[in-house]
């Protein structure tokens, strides 16, 4: 999805409630969106640093978003990273053997 925005030229997190009905899931992007501090347009300050905005969607009736930041060492091209936030409605939680 953040490359399908990127060619757009649209904010990631903009893209994907663009294309999202689904009030659950768009409540848990937002929510990580939120804690994760993103704005609009948010570009990063230093090349090596890229700013993710991912969302899984289960069928299971549970849905997970994670904003994440990642430091790429230019010398190794190992990633680093530096900071997670998620956003997680679990659904109901019972146990249906319990």
């Amino acid at each position: 999805m953040d490359e399908l925005a990127a060619v757009a030229g649209a904010d990631p997190v903009e893209f994907r409630l663009r294309h999202l009905d689904d009030r659950r899931g768009r409540d848990v992007i937002e929510k990580a969106a939120q804690g994760f501090g993103w704005q609009k347009g948010q570009k990063s300050a230093a090349r090596s640093r890229i700013r993710l905005c991912l969302c899984a969607l289960q069928e299971s009736r549970a849905y997970c978003a994670i904003a994440t930041e990642v430091e790429v060492n230019k010398e190794t091209g190992r990633p680093r990273l530096v900071r997670a936030v998620a956003a997680v409605d679990s659904g109901q939680v019972v146990n249906p053997d319990g």
